[in-house]
């Protein structure tokens, strides 16, 4: 497994996406685009921005997350690295790598927590957010 973590601002507002479990129950995934500079620039002195997707799974958490994510907002991320693959109609191989998110913090510029985005009350999942 490798680990992965980022921090930038949103390219978009996030997708909420519905799916069906093994078990038959509906489930929520949010899905959305990180993008950040690494202070890079390229051969003719353009700053690199680089984009990273990401997923939040947990329905809880997707819920929660859906009030407070949208285009814009910087966030850090920590999460798992992993690559999906798909073929389209035209038999073309597409791969994609994402970070699956286990924890999510709303930051300031300066990388110090924000405090005023993030819910401040405990809805009772345990999660930090």
């Amino acid at each position: 497994m490798i680990r992965f973590n980022a921090a930038g601002n949103l390219a978009a507002d996030p997708v909420i996406r519905n799916w069906t479990g093994k078990d038959g129950a509906q489930h929520q995934l949010l899905s959305g685009r990180l993008l950040s500079n690494a202070g890079r620039k390229d051969a003719n002195g353009k700053e690199i921005i680089e984009s990273l997707s990401f997923i939040v799974s947990g329905d809880k958490r997707v819920a929660a997350l859906q009030k407070y994510l949208k285009k814009g907002t910087f966030i850090a991320i920590d999460g798992e690295q992993r690559t999906n693959h798909y073929t389209d109609q035209a038999g073309v191989e597409h791969y994609r790598q994402e970070c699956l998110v286990d924890q999510l913090e709303f930051v300031n510029r300066n990388g110090a927590p924000n405090t005023e985005a993030a819910p401040a009350e405990d809805d009772g999942t345990g999660l930090p957010f």
